[in-house]
């Protein structure tokens, strides 16, 4: 699809050996790492997001997140603040 872009926004949920434990999915971080290796090859524009939520990203993990960033040359990511709309996770949403 990407030859098809011509801008895209990519949600990086945490540093990537982390991936599996906000994503429930193994695996998660190297297909996220990978397909973000595609879009910085692709040439087209694109900017970096990240949604912080306090019991899912510390401040370590941002600082690592940026590191894993910054190690396939890219900066770092936007941060988005979590909002609770349409968040049906009942722990998340007494923190947040």
């Amino acid at each position: 699809m990407l030859p098809f872009a011509d801008w895209v926004g990519f949600d990086v949920k945490a540093p990537f050996a982390d991936y599996a434990a906000i994503t429930g999915v193994p695996g998660s971080g190297e297909r996220a790492r990978a397909s973000l290796i595609a879009l910085a090859n692709s040439g087209i524009a694109f900017e970096v997001r990240t949604t912080v939520h306090p019991l899912l990203l510390s401040e370590p993990d941002l600082i690592r997140l940026d590191a894993d960033l910054a190690a396939l040359g890219i900066g770092s990511t936007r941060r988005q603040l979590f909002r609770a709309s349409g968040c049906r996770d009942a722990d998340l949403l007494l923190a947040g």
